[in-house]
Parts: structure tokens; sequence; C-alpha cells
């Protein structure tokens, strides 16, 4: 059994191809984890080891032919590692701007991709793993938190001391993302975030406006033709660019980070889901007053939109001037609602009776450049400092981009098909039989589980908050708690279940209290602390 325990093992954790679902170390998903845990407590647990024995032994030639389907298993997941080692999803470089790697062309390591593989599309020496998908942002929008109040799985904020200064939250960082896109019809891809971006997809390339793309959201899209192409998102988001780490915070720029790769969508979806957003501020030359409306007209003359005018303090107060307040405007119109391809809209700004033209905006959804947008200012009576352009949407009504992996054609494209179909079939019956074998144990032991682990719980936030006699440096109450728990559970056959979560809760908390302590941190409730916590498969550190 010893034999067939370690090849059981080998053929979960040796690396495979991304493609595989139980593709090896590292287990970054849970149903991977679980198996894992399934298979290898049958061969822990004496009940279910003698068990499997029995079937084993039932049949001469199974346990031969078992070994020998499991050491194929552990060949073929191999080769398919060095085949095709990633799945389905974007190839990801990320990059710190504090304190960069010295070698330029290197990405930071993720424990996503512990193999190191030197293998990448985006002219990097490696990459640091693969994302099925790219929407990360913030937890709540507008935001300007960092990293800890986000879902970007940044691999190197835990990098000590090499970025050990505590105020890091909003770190500087780079990230490129590049996948290959095969699409059976011409469409438009969109790309939506704040800070800087540049999209190159297949001889097309277009970014957004730096300038702007820090205050608010906004997005760019991007003509897909027909076929396979290949697609390079180059993403920046930084409050200062800056090798060396300052002793201070630098100011916040803007929004928090955020990017999100869309679905391809049609034209009539386009057109739909993206608004016109224009933002301005309106003066006269004297800066003595404000127009009271401002309307957009359509190429025939008809009326789009209007804006009210809106306080804009920063702008009074910059000019020192309370009478400028009321400067600011704000348009947001949906496509739908503009001429289909061209549009070109005419801006006025109106004064009691009279109106006066401010300028020209045309907006071009095309298949060969994308969703583009042209100002054009007119000189006369008033100034705008301020006219910004720009495309946004509702995020929600967008759905993220699943890049499919694209295998080889011909005999190797269907070799390694039928390799992986055999991997897949194989690992799937080897989960089957651990749960068929164990599953009453299982079962038994991960209710003993729940119950100590609700007991510990039960236990921890009453003893937190009681004063409690001691004797020596331990609680009384705790122990007369803890001390007929154990017993149970070593006196149960699943008890090392149990047990394990005991360990696990005991481990977590003294790691915790050994943190505070050696980092001079005072003993405050426990969200007061520096806490280590898992976002997704890289760890993170925040205080």
């Amino acid at each position: 059994m010893r034999r067939l325990a370690v090849v059981s093992a080998a053929a979960l954790v040796l690396p495979g191809s991304g493609l595989l679902w139980l593709n090896g170390l590292p287990l970054t998903s849970v149903s991977e984890f679980a198996a894992v845990v399934v298979v290898l407590a049958t061969f822990l647990v004496p009940a279910t080891r003698r068990r499997l024995a029995v079937i084993m032994n039932s049949r001469a030639w199974l346990k031969p032919m078992t070994l020998t389907i499991l050491t194929v298993v552990c060949l073929t997941k191999v080769l398919t590692f060095f085949w095709m080692p990633y799945g389905r999803g974007f190839e990801a470089c990320y990059r710190s701007i504090y304190a960069p790697l010295a070698n330029s062309g290197e990405c930071e390591r993720s424990f996503d991709n512990w193999w190191g593989t030197k293998r990448s599309s985006l002219g990097t020496s490696n990459i640091s793993r693969v994302e099925p998908v790219v929407d990360f942002g913030p937890s709540t929008f507008p935001s300007t938190r960092g990293a800890s109040d986000s879902t970007w799985d940044l691999p190197f904020t835990n990098d000590y001391p090499r970025l050990g200064a505590l105020w890091l939250d909003r770190i500087p960082f780079t990230a490129q993302f590049g996948t290959t896109l095969e699409s059976d019809s011409a469409g438009y891809l969109i790309v939506y975030g704040t800070g800087e971006f540049q999209i190159s997809l297949g001889a097309v390339s277009k970014a957004s406006d730096s300038n702007t793309s820090y205050a608010h959201q906004q997005l760019v899209v991007v003509p897909v033709k027909r076929g396979t192409s290949e697609l390079r998102v180059n993403y920046q988001h930084a409050d200062e660019v800056a090798a060396e780490i300052p002793d201070e915070p630098p100011a916040i720029k803007g929004l928090s980070p955020r990017l999100l790769i869309g679905e391809i969508l049609r034209a009539q979806e386009v057109r739909k889901k993206v608004n016109l957003r224009l933002r301005l501020v309106v003066v006269d030359r004297e800066l003595r007053q404000t127009p009271t409306e401002l309307q957009l007209l359509g190429p025939d003359g008809s009326l789009v939109a209007t804006a009210e005018p809106s306080e804009r303090p920063d702008f009074a107060s910059a000019l020192k001037n309370q009478s400028l307040l009321m400067s600011g405007f704000d348009f947001e119109i949906p496509l739908h609602r503009l001429p289909e391809r061209l549009s070109e809209l005419t801006l006025h700004a109106v004064h009691k009776t009279a109106t006066s033209p401010l300028g020209a905006i045309t907006v071009e959804l095309s298949p060969s450049k994308g969703l583009s947008v042209e100002t054009r200012a007119e000189q006369g009576i008033w100034n705008t400092p301020q006219f910004s352009v720009w495309f946004d949407t509702d995020a929600t009504n967008l759905n993220p981009l699943r890049p499919e992996a694209i295998t080889p054609t011909g005999f190797s494209g269907l070799a390694l098909r039928s390799l992986l179909f055999f991997i897949s079939l194989a690992s799937i019956a080897l989960v089957l039989l651990s749960l068929l074998v164990f599953g009453r144990e299982m079962w038994r032991g991960l209710g003993q589980a729940a119950i100590t682990l609700v007991i510990l719980y039960a236990a921890t936030r009453w003893l937190w908050n009681v004063s409690l006699p001691k004797f020596g440096d331990a609680p009384i109450l705790w122990m007369l708690v803890a001390t007929p728990l154990a017993i149970w559970l070593v006196r149960s056959r699943q008890g090392w279940i149990g047990l394990l979560a005991m360990a696990i809760s005991a481990g977590v908390s003294t790691i915790t209290d050994l943190t505070a302590r050696f980092s001079s941190i005072p003993n405050d409730a426990w969200w007061g602390r520096m806490i280590f916590f898992s976002r997704y498969d890289d760890w993170f550190v925040t205080q």
C-alpha cells in the first residue's frame, strides 16, 4: 500500500499542463486542494487503508494495473507540463516600480508559478502567472485605497525587506497581459479602468488619456477582426514613478487601480452600453461670469443634451473668485442617442438670451479605428480651462474576457488533447475511488471538526472579554474547556481532523501574537495588529 500511496500522491501533486483540472502544485483552487486532501486522507486513516487493501487484493490484476496506470499518469502529466504549461487566460507579468528587479526583462515571482517556466509571449524572461480573467479593482467604487482593499493579486507585496515600509499600500506597479484571441466575426474589445493603459491588438494600438485617467474611470474600444490576433495590454498605476522608496507616502494622484478587459461586443452592443462623457469649466474672458446652460446639438441642429451649472470649488479657489463657483458642466450621453458611425456635435454656451459656440466634438465608431473622439475649441467670448471628453460605462454590464487556450493543430494537437483527456479521466477515477472508500469516515470527521470549531469559537469569543482566574499563565476556564474536548477527539477514530482544526486555530493565534510583539505593535484589538491574510494565492501583509 505504501507504493500505491506514493504513486497516488505523485499523480496529484506533480506539475502538469495548466489545461488540466488537477494540474499539480501549487494547488490554486479549492477543488484541487479538496481532491488532494481526500486522496491523502484515504491512505492516512487506518480504517480506510484496510478497506482499500481489501479492494485491491480482491483481484490479482487490480493492484498492478492501478500502479501502472498511475505511473503512466505521472509521466504524461510532466510531459504535458513541458509541452503546454499554461492554461486558459492571460499571461501576466507584474513588476514593482519601487525597488524594481535588477533585470528589466524579469517578472515578479508568484506562488501560482512555482516552477518559473522559461516561456513567455510577452517578451519577458518569465511570467508571474496566468490570469483566467483580468477584472481587478477596489472593493468599493470610487475609492482611493490601496491593494489591501482590492482584488489585485500582486505577488511582490510581501517581499521583505525589499518592500518593507509599513505605509506601502498604494504600491506603484506595472502589469503586462497577453493572450491570443480567436473571433468568429468582427467586433469590438472594451478595456476599462483607471491609471495608464495601452492596448495593442493586431495592427491597432490605442491608449487611455493619461492626463485624466486617474481622475475618473474610462474605457478604450479596440476593433477586433475575424480570425486570430495577438492582444497585449500594458498597465501602470503610480502616484509617483521612482525607484527609491520615500520615507513618507507621496500625494495621492487619483483613484485606486482598476482594470477590466471585457468580452468582444458587436457594434450595437457597444452603442447600447457605452456613454460619452464631457466635463467642462466655462468662464468669460474677464473671469466675471459663467453661462447659465450648455447645449449639445446634433449634425442636423437638433438638441441632443443640456447641462446645468455645477459647483467647482477647486477652480474658484485657485482663482480666488467665488463668483466662478458655478462654472462646472457635465454631460453623460448614451451612444445609441447619437447618429451611427460618424457624429459631429456642436457645443454652445447660453447666457441669458445669447448663444455662443464653444467647440465641436466628433465621435466615430469604425471597424478600422474602434471608438474615437476628437474635439475642437472655438475662440469666442468664453474660455474653457477644462474640456475633458472620454467614454464610460457601467462596469456591471460588462463580462470579462475569458480567452481559450489554443492547442496545436494536426497530429501533435490530437496527441496533446488525448493525453489531457487520459490524465483527467484517471485523476477523476482516483478521486471518486477515494470518496467511495473514505466517505463514511470523512463525513464523521468533518462533523467533528465543525463541532470543534464551533466550541473553540464560542469559548474564544467569551474568554476574550472575560477576566479569568489564572493558574500560572494559563486561564483555568480555558483549560476546563479544552481538556475534555481534546480527550474526546483523541478517543475518536476521526479525531485527528478535529485536532488539526485546533492546531490551526492555535497556530494562527500564536503567529499573530508573535508578529505584534516583534513588530512593536500595541496589544490592541485584533484588527489593529499586523495581520497575515491570504489574497487568492499570494500572501499580503497589512496593518
